[in-house]
């Protein structure tokens, strides 16, 4: 299995969040879509500073510095 960073997925791509990585003393909310085993589909990577993502069957808008090691 090959694990990369959210932000580094390409349009169109599909995978599985295995590891949610935040920075020291943050930590997720129990509601957060971005938690280990949620299905993720890349809606649109337009090379600018967000990320269009589908997970579970919602769409979200996720700033390309903050997904890291999703």
């Amino acid at each position: 299995m090959t694990v990369r960073a959210l932000a580094e997925l390409g349009q169109g791509a599909r995978g599985r969040i295995v590891e949610l990585r935040l920075p020291p003393g943050r930590r997720a909310l129990p509601s957060s879509p971005l938690r280990p085993g949620a299905s993720v589909y890349v809606a649109e990577a337009t090379g600018g500073r967000w990320l269009h993502v589908r997970i579970d069957y919602r769409e979200y808008s996720i700033p390309l510095g903050w997904p890291r090691g999703c």
